[in-house]
């Protein structure tokens, strides 16, 4: 058997193994109690774990350094030891702490796994990992609302929230704003147009936002704006969500309610209560003696946040993450176990910017599929980083994958790109 064929085989291996890690949490769900699920979900542990074994076998001996994976993994194995250690002691539930712990777990891994397989395979390889992960993440969507239908309350587009949002909206809708500079795929832009469906009867503020973001990091790209392909297909998209919204005038009612009209007597938005009174319970936790401060409260510490006497009043309970994944990491671990993992974050965040900036700056034609999955991985990761001011990504085992898809995809993209560019100087300077 020839080199290249074997180098084929492995690397079809290595891509199989990956797919079959990243598809064994598609049906995953939160549990009503506390490891009610555990059988079902142990299955898909056990699917996860074959992949991950395969994966591991695939890639022995092969050594990849690229700048910021190390870091992101340690700092992410600290935090789970001091959250965890810290947790013990306190005497909370050995099964949340498990359960945290395993989230945290996979998005490292996917992380470092999703480096590897991008750095491995060639242009013609990477134009299939992008239409297999826009498949993915449709079959993530679907996933979640066939559990919703089936296995929950059912879905009433009248009075949907969030909860028909899968772990993979943010990771589609960041194909829209790549469309700018680059060429989609087919099942990108049903990808897009699924998330702004979905983003649409959802009803949650949190998105607008974001897509504003996304694309305010674009800024050098403005005038493109107003080139031909954008204001055609911005003309044929605003036509097909106005007919769209035309028929569905309750969701529009909706959408006007939580705008405008979502405030108590005092003016204040109700959400954006609830929020501020339990990041406020975390803060005061945190600063509550030297111990919390320096090690935190532990993985399953119990976050309460109030809701304003509109809406019943009283309070309510979460673990661990609060609706405020940067201040939970404090929360949960302390400066030793969750600054390292925040100040990595933040550093991911500002490479971002950069990253979406450069790519702007680029002519429009067809995709160079590094430049496309770097740009989108960068896309994926200012949005997950925006929204955990208001949410918590590590919450949940599907959005922690995702958002380790977009990591690894910046990291690895980011290296590929950085290499090619010092050949290139090397190459003009001999």
């Amino acid at each position: 058997m020839s080199d290249d064929v074997q180098v084929l085989d492995k690397t079809n291996a290595l891509v199989a193994a990956y797919w079959t890690m990243i598809v064994a949490w598609m049906f995953d769900f939160r549990a009503e109690s506390s490891g009610s699920g555990v059988a079902v979900q142990g299955v898909f542990l056990m699917v996860y774990v074959v992949g991950l074994i395969r994966f591991q076998l695939v890639t022995n001996g092969i050594r990849l350094n690229v700048p910021g994976v190390s870091a992101l993994v340690n700092s992410v194995m600290l935090f789970i030891f001091i959250g965890s250690c810290s947790g013990l002691a306190r005497g909370q539930e050995p099964y949340l702490i498990f359960r945290h712990a395993l989230t945290l777990t996979i998005y490292a891994i996917t992380v470092a796994t999703t480096v590897r397989v991008i750095m491995m395979v060639d242009q013609v390889g990477l134009r299939r990992l992008r239409a297999n992960f826009a498949k993915m993440a449709l079959g993530y969507a679907v996933a979640t609302l066939v559990i919703v239908q089936f296995f929950g309350a059912g879905i009433d587009l009248n009075s949907a929230r969030f909860e028909i949002i899968g772990p993979s909206v943010i990771a589609m809708m960041s194909y829209a704003p790549t469309f700018i500079v680059f060429d989609v795929l087919l099942w990108e832009a049903v990808g897009i147009a699924v998330s702004y469906v979905l983003i649409f009867y959802s009803i949650t503020r949190t998105f607008p936002l974001l897509i504003a973001a996304q694309l305010a990091s674009m800024f050098p790209a403005i005038l493109r704006f107003f080139s031909a392909r954008i204001v055609v297909t911005g003309v044929v998209a605003v036509g097909i969500g106005l007919a769209f919204a035309s028929t569905n005038s309750g969701s529009i009612q909706r959408w006007q309610q939580r705008l405008f009209e979502s405030r108590d007597a005092t003016g204040e938005d109700y959400t954006a209560y609830t929020r501020i009174t339990e990041t406020q319970f975390m803060i005061d936790s945190f600063l509550s003696g030297p111990g919390t401060v320096l090690f935190g409260n532990g993985m399953a510490h119990e976050t309460t946040w109030l809701n304003s006497n509109e809406v019943g009043g009283g309070s309510e309970h979460g673990v661990g993450f609060g609706h405020n994944q940067h201040m939970s990491l404090l929360f949960i671990a302390g400066v030793v176990g969750g600054l390292p993992l925040l100040a990595v974050q933040l550093q991911q965040f500002v490479a971002s910017l950069r990253t979406t900036v450069a790519l702007s700056r680029r002519r429009w034609g067809k995709s160079d599929h590094t430049e496309f999955v770097t740009l989108w991985g960068a896309l994926i990761v200012i949005a997950y980083f925006i929204s955990d001011f208001s949410a918590f990504a590590f919450g949940f085992r599907g959005s922690t994958l995702w958002y380790g898809i977009g990591t690894g995809a910046l990291l690895a993209g980011r290296a590929i790109l950085r290499f090619r560019a010092e050949a290139e100087a090397e190459a003009e300077a001999a």
